[in-house]
């Protein structure tokens, strides 16, 4: 498990834990599980302490109680500083032979969300009891959980915290890029498992008209001009582009075009600048912009049926729209088919 982890990890790295036998930590967790046979947080912490003190490791290491014992309040994974917790039962049977990256998943989504705020009470205060896709979705299902493993994403209400704590000296860039790049990971695993299913009878994207908007099963998905012309970018390119490459001049290019084409403000100088910007991430929009995309397509057609159509991929990799062009009718501003694959003036 460690091994396929640090695959995956560029600046931090997982290593083995305290050498005490499976009967030793099942030993503690019995004893520490009240009356309902489940764990408080504050046992779970007590537990983790136990473990520190007969192993003889630092108060600042950091530890994960993985057990099938549930938790007081049934949540699925709980942060409190360098205590992590995450149960076992967690695993969603969608995920066949379920792998341990997708319990690293939960240690990542706990690092993050331990830094992102002081304490676990905080930190719960502010989860969402509404679904977003989001890294501090508080998920009570399996349903829900899956969501939130095959977006591998945080709203921008979360990016800006994480931000935030950042600038504060709270939260260590690297750690939140190496979670990110772990939580991609099992993105793709989950999504690649899905995709026999995902490839049945999908429904067509329809794109006409003067102001190019999108439709799907018959209604419009309301995303803003730069947001349209950022997914038309990617649809003219199912090859796949990285992020960082959209700021080559002929992804900076296609995509001004796009935008030009539909915007309804600002002059063209500006305009041009306003999608410079977007490609080169300035304060994350480009990231921020992605996140609004994927969450109302999901709102369009659902969370499950919106994975053919979202614009996904790896950090460093190629980012791409999986939707067969087959599926895509689209004609531009004259009535004219669009070519998808390439790359024709519009």
């Amino acid at each position: 498990m460690l091994q396929e982890a640090n695959r995956h990890l560029q600046h931090i790295q997982f290593s083995e834990g305290p050498q005490l036998t499976a009967a030793t930590i099942t030993e503690l967790v019995r004893g520490a599980a009240n009356a309902s046979g489940r764990l408080t947080r504050q046992r779970i912490c007590s537990v983790l302490s136990t473990v520190r003190r007969r192993a003889n490791l630092p108060e600042d290491s950091t530890l994960v109680l993985l057990t099938h014992t549930g938790s007081d309040g049934d949540w699925l994974n709980v942060a409190e500083g360098n205590n992590h917790y995450v149960w076992s039962g967690t695993l969603n049977p969608s995920f066949e032979h379920a792998s341990q990256v997708e319990i690293l998943y939960l240690l990542a989504n706990n690092l993050l969300g331990a830094g992102m705020y002081d304490g676990f009470e905080e930190l719960a205060r502010q989860m969402h009891t509404k679904l977003r896709g989001c890294i501090l979705d508080r998920c009570i299902d399996h349903e829900d959980l899956s969501v939130k493993m095959r977006t591998a994403d945080a709203c921008p209400e979360c990016m800006a915290q994480i931000r935030s704590r950042i600038a504060a000296g709270k939260l260590s860039a690297e750690v939140v890029d190496d979670c990110f790049r772990l939580m991609d990971a099992v993105r793709t695993r989950a999504l690649h498992r899905r995709n026999g299913s995902l490839k049945t009878q999908p429904c067509n994207l329809e794109i006409h008209g003067y102001n190019q908007d999108l439709h799907l099963r018959g209604k419009r998905v309301p995303l803003s001009p730069i947001r349209r012309a950022l997914y038309q970018h990617f649809l003219l390119h199912p090859e796949g582009i990285r992020l960082y490459d959209l700021s080559e001049p002929h992804h900076l290019q296609s995509i001004t075009r796009l935008y030009q084409r539909i915007a309804t403000a600002g002059t063209p100088r500006y305009q041009a600048s306003t999608i410079r910007k977007l490609v080169e991430n300035e304060d994350g929009r480009l990231n921020q912009h992605l996140s609004v995309i994927r969450r109302t397509l999901a709102g369009a057609v659902g969370p499950r049926d919106s994975e053919l159509y979202v614009i996904r991929g790896e950090r460093g990799k190629e980012f791409r729209i999986p939707l067969s062009k087959d599926n895509i009718d689209w004609t531009d501003q004259r009535g004219n088919p669009v070519e998808i694959g390439h790359r024709k003036a519009m």
